[in-house]
């Protein structure tokens, strides 16, 4: 739904997925406190980022600052997230900080928090400092193609977002979330995180995987094709105004315009998430 706007551009989308197979064991000596934290953010549609609260940056930035201060932080889960495209309004961790109760300091997280005593024992826990730094690597990789700006799309730039932290049969999986301008390339940018994610983590195998889950292409249609002029004429004769939109959102239509056939996007009625501005997206 475009609210009959001929929306001839919108953003592409690629979705990476980092899956750490290899967990680590946690062994204290004497019982220990361990803080099932969650974390609550603002859901929106991950096209525009900016409309939302991710609950999982805020977990991560969480689990950094309990580095500087505590040194060791062992993460016995971590979880959040809902769909590639939405971001995520909520996110829990387990951890452990030691034998020492942390309960004033954890409750500095302005998140909803339940403390426990744990036994001695063997624990598994999940790789998170390797996870914090792959998406480090991911945004380093990225931010020289958010200087490119195109006042069409709102916003103006690609964007970015972690979007899910899942326990799955194969291991740990982290999903971040790509939307491209038209024109950028996705390909470049996927060939350069490979490299540094190897010179971090080492070869793919038995430790960590990575795959691109979705690599949607944008679409670009210029404003002077004959299908553009088409919808023109159809929209006057139906007495509709003629209106040219370009959207943060994808859809098929990229697909359709990479092999070659000029495709456009327009439907009647809004779509369910929309910003209250000139655009509409899906």
């Amino acid at each position: 739904p475009t609210e009959l706007a001929l929306v001839n551009r919108h953003k592409g989308l690629a979705v990476l997925e980092l899956i750490f197979r290899s967990r680590g064991l946690y062994r204290p000596e004497q019982p220990q406190w361990a803080y099932e934290i969650s974390f609550h953010g603002r859901a929106c549609h991950s096209s525009t980022p900016e409309l939302g609260e991710n609950a999982i940056d805020r977990s991560l930035g969480f689990l950094q600052e309990c580095r500087k201060r505590f040194g060791k932080v062992m993460v016995l889960s971590w979880e959040g997230g809902e769909g590639h495209n939405m971001i995520p309004a909520s996110c829990a961790i387990r951890l452990s900080l030691g034998a020492r109760p942390r309960e004033p300091w954890v409750m500095k997280a302005k998140a909803t928090v339940k403390a426990e005593r744990v036994k001695a024992g063997w624990y598994p826990t999940l790789p998170w400092e390797d996870a914090a730094e792959a998406v480090g690597i991911f945004r380093a990789a990225v931010a020289p193609l958010q200087r490119a700006r195109d006042r069409a799309f709102n916003p103006p730039t690609l964007t970015t977002s972690l979007t899910g932290l899942k326990q799955r049969q194969e291991g740990w999986a982290l999903t971040m979330d790509l939307r491209p301008l038209p024109g950028q390339s996705i390909g470049a940018l996927v060939k350069n995180l490979e490299k540094r994610w190897w010179k971090r983590l080492g070869a793919p195998g038995p430790t960590w995987q990575w795959r691109l889950e979705r690599d949607n292409p944008s679409l670009d249609l210029e404003a002077g094709s004959p299908l553009i002029r088409l919808a023109r004429a159809a929209q006057r004769q139906a007495r509709i105004p003629v209106r040219m939109e370009a959207k943060a959102g994808c859809s098929e239509a990229g697909l359709y315009g990479k092999v070659g056939i000029p495709s456009l996007v327009v439907g009647p009625g809004r779509a369910p998430l929309i910003l209250i501005t000139k655009m509409t997206f899906l």
